[in-house]
């Protein structure tokens, strides 16, 4: 098994000093599990791309999702 060298998005958005910066700023975990949604799709998108180009390597798919969660 791998060993987890950064903590996951539940992970951070559960301590304490990120909720009370998060709090002071007015944002929630919504909102920021929706920008990583978004910025996963983005990156989703970016990948497909690339993986048709002649210039890079063709990837297995887009497998992102470990990056964020």
């Amino acid at each position: 098994m791998l060993e987890r060298l950064e903590p996951t998005l539940d992970e951070l958005l559960t301590e304490p000093i990120i909720r009370l910066v998060m709090a002071s700023d007015g944002v929630r975990s919504d909102d920021i599990r929706k920008v990583m949604s978004e910025a996963q799709m983005e990156l989703c998108s970016v990948d497909a791309i690339a993986a048709t180009s002649a210039f890079r390597p063709t990837t297995a798919g887009c497998n992102i999702y470990h990056r964020f969660w």
